[in-house]
């Protein structure tokens, strides 16, 4: 009687030769779109917030895109993989500009908006196909799991800046807005760190691959990747709005704005980075067992 092939692959494979099931990616992309309508239609609707929830949603597409293809045994060429992400980003892109202009009409800001965050969902499907599959997931689960950090600890801003000192005067103020934006930016990188090491062990086991260290290296820095893209994108989008004519108190408020924003993807990729490959190194055998 024959056996069915059902045996897991060599441990001694590395982890970059195998993928996630759709179904996992499947799963990834649901809380990435239900995560993208949050940004768009919640409290927090923002340019930037919404470029990094398309950018991320339309990775997920992607990456999901060519993990059916890859299933259903369709292997491509990168020029076909590239192309199928791509429009599997182009629908997210397209359903969050219909989204956005329903919601806020079709004025010049609007559609500037829309155009933008539906840019970055092109962008995000092309990059779901770029990085092996398993490294691709790992990083976006992280990166989902960085964001609502994110937005958790923002949900707490008023009782966590009265910690941090905020007073009356001005550099109370600063000081306190400092320490929350720091306190904020270590946690999403320390979030998205452990959520990167246990996707990637996660499907170490699935598979029975072995993860090398520079995959959790990426995928830990994926989240600040992508916030970095997702910034350049904004203002890049966003040019023809920001230049407008402004008092020199608004463009104050938007330098210190922008620099805030790059210094949190800074923090969350390096930080992030570092977690993973900590996190990895710590399951690793000591010497001394080696020797023994």
């Amino acid at each position: 009687m024959t056996e069915p092939v059902t045996a897991a692959p060599p441990i001694d494979k590395p982890i970059e030769e195998y993928a996630e099931p759709a179904l996992g990616t499947g799963l990834l992309l649901a809380l990435t779109l239900a995560w993208l309508a949050v940004c768009l239609l919640g409290t927090r609707f923002a340019f930037p917030t919404a470029v990094a929830a398309s950018l991320l949603a339309g990775s997920a597409a992607g990456l999901t895109t060519i993990s059916v293809l890859a299933e259903r045994g369709w292997l491509l060429r990168p020029p076909v993989r590239f192309g199928f992400a791509a429009l599997a980003g182009a629908a997210i892109g397209v359903l969050a500009l219909i989204a956005i202009l329903i919601a806020h009409g079709t004025d010049t800001v609007a559609v500037v908006f829309a155009v933008t965050v539906g840019v970055a969902g092109v962008l995000g499907g092309t990059l779901g196909a770029a990085p092996p599959r398993p490294i691709a997931t790992a990083g976006l689960t992280a990166t989902l799991g960085a964001f609502v950090a994110s937005f958790a600890v923002y949900s707490f801003r008023e009782p966590l800046i009265a910690v941090f000192g905020y007073g009356t005067s001005d550099a109370s103020r600063y000081a306190a807005a400092g320490w929350f934006a720091a306190t904020e930016a270590v946690l999403s990188a320390v979030v998205a760190g452990l959520l990167a090491f246990w996707a990637l062990r996660r499907i170490g086991r699935l598979t029975g691959a072995t993860p090398r260290w520079p995959a959790y290296l990426l995928a830990g820095a994926t989240p600040g990747l992508l916030l970095v893209l997702g910034e350049a994108i904004t203002r890049i989008g966003g040019a023809s709005l920001f230049n407008h004519p402004v008092s020199a108190f608004d463009r104050t408020v938007l330098s210190i704005s922008g620099s805030s924003r790059v210094n949190h993807a800074l923090v969350v990729l390096f930080l992030g980075a570092i977690v993973a490959t900590v996190a990895f190194g710590r399951t690793l055998p000591r010497r001394a067992e080696d020797s023994d």
